[in-house]
């Protein structure tokens, strides 16, 4: 008897999600939209494997005028719904001899409500949910991850624009393939972000730490990103004048780097050029 070989369906939160997504994006007025930098972009060629990432967030649906400012610095922080989209992929890029093959990439979608508190210390307060998932399937269907989290986040200036800490927490709904990732991942993270201008250029970077729900004192991650801007222009016409190419460096140690390998420990310096368009 022949058997019938049936392509793996997507699965079934991922198809709800993409047909909330449209719907909402289809039913709401273009003035209400507004692209913004989410995560980092990034290209860093100067790895193996090579490391590229793209990220964005569009405002859907604002909270009327609700709006604040970074203390002393001027960026103006806007309440509203966001939908964010995240892509990360590494790309054996010098395997020549092996035809060059994209080694995993990572898809992060991602929806949620942010508030702009009048007083307190918190610039902005982020609600919401995200799916990642790293796509796999058909032969490589072993090697399929994905996870659900309800997630919050908050950030909190320590030095204006300057220095800012952004403390996130998560509850995991479902973590398919992964074998318990948060004794790796944890339920939250701890981000220091910095943004410096240098006369007429600038300097970027962020510290993420992880720390998983095992008692094992290394499992977790650190990842530091720093990116120079030498075309930022002036702080008050940046905006209009400067230039969005900035050189990056960038450096992880622990678990989760890849879905594919969450549960192994790995170390990574990498660098390369990046996009910066907030």
């Amino acid at each position: 008897m022949n058997t019938i070989h049936k392509p793996p369906r997507p699965r079934h939160g991922m198809r709800i999600f993409t047909k909330l997504l449209m719907l909402l994006v289809t039913s709401l007025p273009l003035g209400a939209v507004s692209l913004e930098q989410h995560e980092w972009n990034y290209f860093l060629a100067a790895a193996d494997p090579v490391v590229f990432q793209y990220s964005t967030k569009i405002r859907v649906m604002t909270d009327g005028e609700s709006h604040g400012q970074y203390a002393g610095s001027g960026s103006v922080l806007r309440a509203g719904l966001y939908l964010a989209y995240s892509q990360t992929t590494l790309w054996d890029l010098w395997a020549w001899d092996e035809s060059t093959p994209m080694i995993e990439s990572s898809y992060r979608p991602e929806a949620f409500w942010r508030f702009v508190p009048e007083t307190g210390p918190l610039a902005w307060i982020d609600a919401g949910g995200i799916h990642e998932s790293n796509g796999l399937g058909g032969a490589r269907i072993a090697d399929s991850r994905a996870w659900n989290r309800l997630m919050i986040s908050g950030g909190l200036p320590l030095a204006g624009r300057a220095l800012v800490l952004v403390p996130r927490l998560w509850c995991i709904l479902t973590d398919e393939g992964n074998g318990r990732i948060g004794k790796y991942a944890g339920y939250g993270e701890l981000e220091l972000a910095l943004d410096v201008g240098l006369g007429g250029s600038r300097l970027v970077g962020n510290m993420r730490l992880r720390k998983g729900w095992s008692t094992a004192l290394d499992y977790g991650s650190i990842l530091i990103n720093l990116a120079w801007q030498p075309w930022a222009g002036q702080p008050s016409d940046r905006n209009e004048s400067g230039l969005p190419f900035t050189f990056v460096v960038q450096a992880f140690s622990g678990y989760g780097d890849t879905m594919i390998a969450y549960d192994k420990k790995e170390r990574h310096i990498r660098a390369g050029l990046g996009l910066i368009f907030d």
